[in-house]
C-alpha cells in the first residue's frame, strides 16, 4: 500500500457540487476533483477574487498606458462601500461561474473606469456587473443612461 493511503476508501460527498466520491487518500479532501477545489476558492474567496481584478487592471493599465493606483484592499473597502451591490443598477453581485465555462456570469463583479479616457484610479472606478460594464462600453454614464432609456421606450 502507498503511503498516504487508507486501508479501506471511505465515502464522502463534495462540499462544492454534492456529488458522492471515495476518498481514498489520508488528507480528507472535501472535494470530488481538483476542478470543485478550485471553484470553491473562485467562488468564496473575496480576496482572492479582488486581487484578480486588480491584477487584470494593472495589466491593462500597463497595456494602454495608463496610470495606476489601485489595491486589493481599496478594492476590497469599495465593495463594503457599495455593499455589494453594482453602483449603477443596484443588483447584487454573483460568484458563482456561469453554466458554460467560457461564458462570464452576468453579474459577477467587474471593474468600470466612470470615466473612460482615463485611468484605473481610486477616484475613477466603481464596481458594476459584467452586464453593465460591456453595455457601458467606452460610453460616459449619460451615453449610457440614453441607451438604457431608448431600450425602455422601445419596449412600450
Amino acid at each position: 500500500m502507498a503511503k498516504g493511503t487508507l486501508n479501506k476508501p471511505r465515502e464522502k460527498q463534495c462540499y462544492l457540487c454534492g456529488k458522492s466520491f471515495l476518498q481514498v487518500s489520508c488528507k480528507g479532501s472535501s472535494f470530488c476533483s481538483t476542478s470543485c477545489r478550485n471553484k470553491s476558492k473562485i467562488s468564496n474567496d473575496l480576496e482572492y477574487k479582488f486581487n484578480r481584478l486588480c491584477n487584470s487592471a494593472k495589466n491593462r493599465a500597463k497595456i494602454k498606458s495608463l496610470p495606476f493606483d489601485l489595491t486589493v484592499k481599496y478594492l476590497l473597502d469599495l465593495y463594503e462601500e457599495q455593499e455589494g451591490l453594482c453602483a449603477l443598477t443596484s443588483v447584487a453581485f454573483d460568484f458563482e461561474p456561469h453554466s458554460r465555462k467560457s461564458v462570464a456570469n452576468k453579474d459577477t463583479i467587474s471593474l468600470d473606469r466612470i470615466e473612460p479616457d482615463m485611468g484605473y484610479t481610486k477616484e475613477n472606478v466603481r464596481l458594476v456587473t459584467f452586464q453593465v460594464n460591456c453595455a457601458k462600453g467606452f460610453y460616459t454614464d449619460e451615453e449610457f443612461y440614453e441607451m438604457c432609456a431608448n431600450a425602455l421606450r422601445n419596449r412600450m
